[in-house]
């Protein structure tokens, strides 16, 4: 049996009354708009004197959004450091790895002479190492989110170094990673520290 949705006015509902009892004032609703996979409302709320009034001084900073679940109506913060839609893929992504990991592994072999000299050149790192990042279970580099590792794997595939990303159940080397803007040099420390 489907769960009945919750509708646009009942998920301000939830918003406004957590966040007027937390803050000790009026809220109002600045947006509201359903995801297209209908998963969730994403909620615009702010104080009353900001929304309606215009008052800057009454601005609360540090949320760029609430999020009510469309089935639950379980009710989640987004803060201003990420968007929403980064919010909702990784959460999205992360439901899908179930127990697994997203691994960022090398997608060229021993073999392929042109890519490990890219490699070498690249991400400074030795030759003995990148060889090693080639084979078995060193060939896994990084694991994290699948958002961050398809940013990193866009920036090694137009160095011309070829990677996979895959959905990895066992264990693993996998380096964690946090930011796919890190420079060569720093990737390459951290391959050669775990090779």
């Amino acid at each position: 049996m489907a769960l009945a949705m919750i509708s646009a006015a009942q998920a301000q509902h939830i918003v406004l009354e957590a966040c007027e009892a937390e803050a000790g004032e009026a809220f109002a609703i600045a947006s509201c708009r359903l995801t297209t996979q209908g998963d969730y409302w994403i909620i615009g709320c702010n104080s009353a004197r900001f929304v309606l009034h215009g008052d800057d001084s009454a601005c609360h900073v540090g949320v760029a959004a609430y999020l009510v679940d469309a089935h639950s109506g379980a009710l989640e913060v987004v803060g201003s450091a990420q968007s929403c839609e980064e919010y909702l893929q990784d959460k999205r992504d992360l439901a899908a790895a179930g127990d697994g990991r997203y691994i960022l592994q090398a997608g060229f072999g021993r073999a392929d002479k042109v890519a490990l000299i890219r490699l070498h050149q690249r991400l400074g790192l030795p030759l003995a190492h990148a060889l090693q990042r080639t084979m078995d279970e060193q060939r896994h580099w990084f694991s994290g989110r699948r958002r961050i590792l398809q940013q990193l794997q866009g920036r090694l595939d137009a160095e011309g170094i070829a990677t996979e990303l895959i959905l990895h159940a066992g264990n693993s080397t996998a380096i964690p990673i946090e930011d796919s803007g890190l420079c060569w040099e720093a990737l390459g420390r951290l391959l050669q520290r775990k090779a």
